[in-house]
This record gives C-alpha cells, sequence and structure tokens, in this order.
C-alpha cells in the first residue's frame, strides 16, 4: 500500500485533488490514535468515491513504534478490504478488494500538501489513583460524575522528560515544506484538529503558573490551553497573535498561499485508555465502570477508542461547506455514544464559552433537535453555569493572552532549538 514508485508516478496522480485526502495523526502507535486511523480508513472507504485515495501519514516517538503501526495500519486496511460488505455492494459482482486496498497509503514520501493533521499526542503524567478519596468521590457525587470528571488522580511532580544537551535537530523542520496553508479560495482550507478532553474544565488553568510547573493537572491544564486557542483563533482579540501561527514565516510563501488553515477542536469522550492511571490487574473495574455509565444514560462514556475517534474522523471526513454551516470551528465536538452503540459527534459544553460561543436560554436549548443523550443538556458537569456575555467577553480576552503567550514560546522554542529562519 505505501508506493515505491517515483515521485513522477504517485499512484493518485490519475485522479483530482477532491479524491485525494492527505492526514497526518500523531501519537497514532496506540489508543485513540491508532483508532483514528482505522476508523478513518472504515468511513473513507464507505463514504468516499471508488476512485478517491487516503494517504495516512502516522507520526510516533520513535522508529520501532512508526515501524510498527505503519504496518498495523496496512494490516488493518487489507483485513477491511476483504470483509466490507458495504464495498461490495458498492461495486457489485466485480469487486476486487486489491484494487480498493491500492487507494489505501500508510506513510507516503511524496507530500505535496497535508488536507488534516491530527494532534492527538498526550502525556499523562500521572502516578496513580487515590482510592479513598475515588470510593468517597463514587459515594457522594455518583458514578458518572466521577468517572467523568475525577478528582482522584494523583499527578507526577514536575521533571524534565529528556535532558539532552544535542538533540542533532535539522536545521530545518522534516515537515517544513508541507503546509497547511492554500494558495487560492478554490482550494478546500487545511485542517488542523485538535484532540482535548472533557476534564479541561476552567479551575485546572492557573495563568500564573502557565506551563503547570507547580500544579497539580498539567494534563488538564493543557487542555484547557488546547481549548481557549482553538476556540478563540479567529477571534478579533486573538488575531493580533494567531495570525502569526496561521502564517508562513517565509514571506514568499506567505503571499502565494493567503488562505489560512481552520482549526477545530474534538475530545473522545471517555475511554479505557492507559493513560489513566490504574494498574493492569484493576483495568477491567475501570472498563465496568465506564460501561455502567453509558448503560445508564451519560452520552460520554465510549469506553473503546475505536468508538473515541469518531469526532476527528468525522472532522477530517465532513464537507467544508457542512463545517461553515455549522460554524464548526467555534465548538467543541466530542465523540458520543448511547446505551444502543449509536455513534455521534455532540456539541460540547465549555466552561465560560458554553456550546458555541453564545448565550443560549432555556428556549433555545429546548430547540435542540439531538435526541435523546445526545442533547446538548445531557451530560452536563454537576453544578455547570450557563454562559454569559460578560462570560463570553472574559473568554476571548483569555484566549488573546493564551495565544500571545503560546506565541513567544513559540518563538522561543524555536531560537533553543535552531530551527528558526534567520
Amino acid at each position: 500500500m505505501g508506493s515505491q514508485l517515483s515521485p513522477a508516478t504517485a499512484p493518485w496522480e490519475g485522479v483530482s485533488g477532491q479524491e485525494q485526502l492527505f492526514v497526518l495523526i500523531t501519537g497514532a502507535n496506540s489508543g485513540i490514535g491508532l483508532s483514528i486511523g482505522e476508523r478513518l480508513i472504515d468511513e473513507f472507504l464507505a463514504t468516499r468515491s471508488l476512485r478517491s485515495h487516503l494517504i495516512l501519514i502516522p507520526t510516533t516517538r520513535s522508529k520501532s513504534k512508526s515501524l510498527q503501526t505503519i504496518q498495523t495500519l496496512r494490516d488493518y486496511a487489507k483485513k477491511a478490504v476483504q470483509s466490507s460488505t458495504v464495498l461490495h455492494s458498492r461495486v457489485g459482482s466485480s469487486y476486487r478488494w486489491e484494487d480498493t486496498v491500492a487507494r489505501i497509503h500508510v506513510l507516503s514520501l511524496q507530500l505535496d500538501l497535508l488536507d488534516t493533521v491530527v494532534f492527538n499526542a498526550a502525556y499523562g503524567g500521572w502516578s496513580g489513583v487515590n482510592y479513598p478519596k475515588a470510593v468517597w468521590t463514587i459515594l457522594t457525587q455518583g458514578l458518572v460524575q466521577s468517572v467523568t470528571w475525577p478528582n482522584f488522580k494523583m499527578a507526577l511532580p514536575t521533571a524534565l522528560l529528556n535532558e539532552k544537551r544535542n538533540y542533532n535537530y535539522p536545521k530545518e523542520p522534516l515537515l517544513g515544506e508541507v503546509f497547511t496553508a492554500r494558495r487560492s479560495e478554490s482550494e478546500t482550507p487545511g485542517r488542523l484538529v485538535w484532540s482535548s478532553s472533557l476534564e479541561a474544565v476552567d479551575s485546572v488553568l492557573d495563568m500564573s503558573d502557565f506551563q503547570c510547573f507547580n500544579g497539580k493537572g498539567p494534563y488538564e491544564s493543557a487542555k484547557r490551553v488546547t481549548d481557549i486557542l482553538s476556540l478563540t483563533a479567529t477571534l478579533p482579540a486573538a488575531m493580533p497573535s494567531s495570525s502569526r501561527f496561521f502564517t508562513p514565516d517565509d514571506p514568499n510563501e506567505a503571499s502565494g498561499k493567503p488562505i489560512r488553515p481552520r482549526m477545530y477542536l474534538t475530545h473522545p469522550g471517555i475511554v479505557a485508555s492507559t493513560l489513566f492511571p490504574v494498574p493492569w490487574f484493576l483495568m477491567w473495574a475501570y472498563e465496568l465502570a465506564l460501561l455502567i455509565s453509558r448503560w445508564i444514560g451519560s452520552p460520554w462514556h465510549n469506553t473503546d477508542s475505536y468508538t473515541g475517534a469518531k469526532s476527528p474522523v468525522w472532522i477530517a471526513l465532513q464537507e467544508q461547506s457542512a463545517l461553515d454551516e455549522l460554524g464548526a470551528e467555534r465548538i467543541k465536538w466530542g465523540s458520543s455514544s448511547n446505551r444502543h452503540m449509536q455513534v455521534e459527534v455532540k456539541k460540547t459544553e465549555v466552561e465560560g464559552w458554553g456550546w458555541e460561543g453564545k448565550v443560549e436560554d432555556a428556549a433555545a436549548l429546548e430547540a435542540d433537535t439531538a435526541v435523546g443523550v445526545f442533547k446538548k443538556t445531557i451530560g452536563r458537569k454537576r453544578g455547570a453555569k450557563d454562559v454569559t456575555k460578560e462570560d463570553i467577553v472574559r473568554f476571548e480576552e483569555l484566549g488573546a493572552e493564551c495565544w500571545e503567550r503560546m506565541e513567544n514560546m513559540r518563538y522561543e522554542w524555536e531560537t533553543i532549538l535552531g530551527v528558526k529562519k534567520a
């Protein structure tokens, strides 16, 4: 499936740009990241034309993990096309799985652009669980609230993960020539898709300790920053800083590619992940708690990573006009499922922002056309307050501050790593 052909004969060159999809996934070796690749293969084959090509670029933190991930995704694609009844019905008696699998490419060396980049990689940073506190929280707050917004995880102390003096980085980033900006409005904008968390609540972010060196929830704090950056990226207060992020450093490249990529925010709901600090011999109990939560009506307890991968895959495959009509850049899209394992994307409430960055009264919420657990008001955090105009103004101001700090940090690290252009 990975092409060995010369650059002049890429297997997708015979089809139009609309029938090519280039997707890069970070943290793709396991869990949500691997499932995003698998689900993307399934839904791409089920919904796109029979001539279209999917080019997946999975990234990991090591060569060995990358090689393993590439092989895993190639094997998955082969099994998927051999067993798919949907593809058989679409093509008919002439169906040949070899022709279909030839349209799925994992790790190509020929990249002109990226249509979607899914930023999924994460490091939990927990040492374990405070079990007495966990029991007390479940008894006093209820099971669903406790396993959705747990307050009993114990964070590791702040530490440098890698203290190498010399990283031997190249003079330019390996993907420096591959950017998601576009040359004209006739081209579909690139998409930057962030994977966040339900635990990204307001209280976890302390602006006086922006990198959470001294806090107790660095993972959750980073996810809160992710929410703020993504949702405010196009707001007037944040634009002076965010526009620098979306603009290529090279002036010639910037003038040649004026159409900035779009930024979207997703989260996987709650899945049984190895990120959660539960020992292997208690994982069954954790999974059972998630299953029970879904059975009793929670929209967020997807349990398995394939279900959790729904929202980023949905963003990657939607038509741009559909996303624009929904105002999708201003919404946190969650992977959601009900007790019957019907899987959908669901708008997620963000503290200080609401569901869509606007005030919604009882009448507006009642008019929500979603059904059952997929309605906005199902699955709210206990004690959640309806957002006000003042809250939204403060959220935009917070976004401007976060964007300024992140851009300053980006320039600082580009200098440290020696990748900043002179």
